[in-house]
């Protein structure tokens, strides 16, 4: 059974067109660059009813809900594995494969498995992996981290702006003809 889907997520009572879900340690310096990024973005998209953030220390299963709930997801964190200030943009899918393991710390493909797996539905989703440079115990990002943080803000906000137009609804005339905005 997949928890009344189909009954709760319908398009008249969906949630907002987009999910920014940035995470990480705002205590360790450039680990905080995902949950900086969402904040930034929330500032500008605040008032927009279409465009939903969170800033979670880390993922958790609870987020599938709110995961199944959007058409298009996107989650930011920092990432050792790049150089600092190198950003790396992947699309995701959901794969029931990735669902393990789901605890207390989970990646994005196993939230959008579990959201496929509970709710039938995993919306359209991309991972963006900041490189760090410093993980020690701060409140600041490095200098290339915030640069990069910088371009990645505008770069969102463009794109989270033309996706949040495509939900739009037209206007409609009386006799049931629409109206290009």
């Amino acid at each position: 059974m997949k928890c009344g889907a189909a009954d709760h997520f319908d398009s008249a009572t969906q949630g907002p067109a987009v999910l920014l879900i940035g995470y990480g340690n705002l205590l360790r310096s450039d680990d905080g660059v995902g949950p900086a990024i969402v904040s930034r973005l929330a500032a500008i998209f605040g008032g927009d009813p279409r465009c939903a953030c969170l800033t979670p220390h880390q993922l958790t299963p609870e987020l599938a809900e709110r995961v199944a709930g959007v058409e298009r997801v996107v989650f930011v964190d920092a990432s050792v594995e790049q150089a600092a200030g190198e950003v790396k943009i992947r699309r995701l899918k959901a794969d029931g494969g990735a669902m393990s393991p789901v605890g207390h710390c989970a990646s994005p493909e196993a939230i959008l498995a579990l959201s496929k797996a509970l709710y039938d539905r995993a919306p359209r989703a991309w991972s963006i992996a900041v490189g760090v440079a410093n993980l020690a115990v701060g409140d600041r990002l490095s200098p290339a981290v915030a640069r990069a943080a910088n371009r990645l803000c505008r770069r969102l906000s463009y794109r989270i702006r033309r996706w949040c137009r495509s939900f739009e609804k037209p206007l409609s005339h009386k006799d049931g003809t629409h109206v290009c905005q």
